[in-house]
């Protein structure tokens, strides 16, 4: 019985996240090679809904072969990872209408981040050569409507 609450509430945002996006945006960047900013920028230009306690799981395959990265579907799930960010750092994306790209680079599990485009580059360059050397080619970004911030996985 305490189930039944709980799938009305996913059933409900996932109808809201949906009718947030349009097809006809959807559309426009499905299937079609781009760079990892020009996919960050479409999406973070996107109308989503907010709440905190989903995220969306952006779905890409990578190019080897072009280096572009080809957007596949957008997921809305409960995240599996911890979401940290500073509240005033967050308040300057938003009103500059910026983004922030999170990546752990090593083992150590340490985060680095950066709203800063130069920083991006980097981190994006360094991502990318290690998803080059990965057998697989279908990836997820996970990105949070609410702090702007992209979080880069492997």
């Amino acid at each position: 019985m305490k189930l039944f609450p709980k799938l009305l509430k996913l059933a409900l945002t996932l109808l809201l996240f949906l009718a947030c996006i349009s097809d006809e945006e959807l559309n426009a960047i499905q299937n079609q090679p781009m760079s990892f900013n020009d996919l960050f920028k479409k999406v973070s230009s996107m109308s989503f809904h907010d709440s905190d306690d989903t995220i969306i799981y952006v779905n890409y395959e990578y190019d080897n072969l072009n280096k572009k990265v080809i957007f596949l579907d957008l997921e809305e799930k409960e995240p599996d990872f911890f979401l940290l960010g500073n509240p005033a750092e967050v308040k300057s994306r938003i009103l500059n209408n910026n983004y922030e790209i999170v990546y752990s680079h090593d083992k150590s599990e340490s985060l680095i981040r950066s709203s800063n485009e130069k920083d991006q580059d980097q981190l994006i360059s360094s991502f990318t050569e290690q998803i080059e050397n990965i057998k697989k080619n279908r990836f997820s970004i996970a990105y949070t409507p609410q702090s702007r911030s992209f979080y880069l996985m492997k």
